[in-house]
This record gives structure tokens, C-alpha cells and sequence, in this order.
């Protein structure tokens, strides 16, 4: 199938997908399907742990570090599986031709910071998200290296 010049993006996910979801595998699964009927990247939700474990949406964030591999709000998954599920569904995408886009959020980090330390709901400075969103992308981009 020829690209378009103009690419098309997919948000793969939706609010009120249930926590047993399995969204990484399904993804996975899907990724030939979706580059065959012209989609050229995907916005795929926020994989860290939230406040709500794996019952919250992933805008309510509990630990940026946590990508579905600690026990931690009552589960070791996310809301949309685990972090090796996570890294073979980008790995499977890119292995399709489509680009992944993350979303990440700044602005709602106050789930670690009232439940770990006691201070309340309070918004974190914004070079301190990028310090950690940074860590994050090393973190991720260790796991995705291809050999």
C-alpha cells in the first residue's frame, strides 16, 4: 500500500476502556491491521502508574517510573497491561512502519506527592517533570534498542 503524504494518527484508547482492558495486546495485535488500512501513527495514553492503580485512565499520576512492573495501588499492571506488554507493542508498531506518540502528562503529578509524603495535593514544579519525564525516556529508550 502507497503512505499518503499526509499521515493519519490514531488515539488508540478512550475513557472508559474497563482495567482488565489488555489495550498493549490488543494494539500488538492489531498493528499489521492498522498500517494495512492507512494508519500511520498512534497516540497511545499514559502507561505509568496512577493513583487509582490499574482502575485509573493514567492522568492522575502516581509514579512516572512505574509502567506496569511493581506492585503498587493494588496491582502490578497498569489500567492497559504490563510494562513488557507496553515495550513489545511500540516494538511491534515500529516493526509495522507506524511511528508511536506518548502521552505524557506535567500537569496532574500530585498522586505520588500527597499519598508518598503528606503535603497534599500540590503541582509539581515543571523542570522538575521534564528532569523526571527525561529519566523516563532514557529509561524507555534503553528497553526499545534494537540489536
Amino acid at each position: 500500500m502507497k503512505r499518503m503524504e499526509n499521515g493519519v494518527m490514531m488515539q488508540y484508547f478512550e475513557w472508559y476502556l474497563p482495567p482488565d482492558c489488555k489495550l498493549w495486546e490488543k494494539v500488538r495485535t492489531q498493528a499489521s491491521y492498522l498500517e494495512t488500512i492507512g494508519i500511520t501513527s498512534i497516540w497511545l495514553p499514559p502507561a505509568y502508574k496512577c493513583i487509582g492503580g490499574k482502575n485509573d485512565t493514567g492522568y492522575a499520576v502516581y509514579d512516572l517510573y512505574d509502567l506496569g512492573e511493581f506492585n503498587q495501588k493494588g496491582s502490578i499492571e497498569t489500567k492497559y497491561g504490563t510494562k513488557q506488554e507496553y515495550i513489545d507493542a511500540i516494538k511491534t508498531l515500529k516493526g509495522n512502519g507506524l511511528s508511536v506518540i506518548a502521552d505524557i502528562v506535567f500537569n496532574l503529578l500530585f498522586g505520588a506527592v500527597s499519598s508518598k509524603w503528606g503535603y497534599g495535593i500540590s503541582f509539581m514544579i515543571l523542570p522538575v517533570a521534564m528532569a523526571v519525564f527525561y529519566g523516563l525516556y532514557l529509561r524507555l529508550a534503553g528497553s526499545l534498542k534494537r540489536n
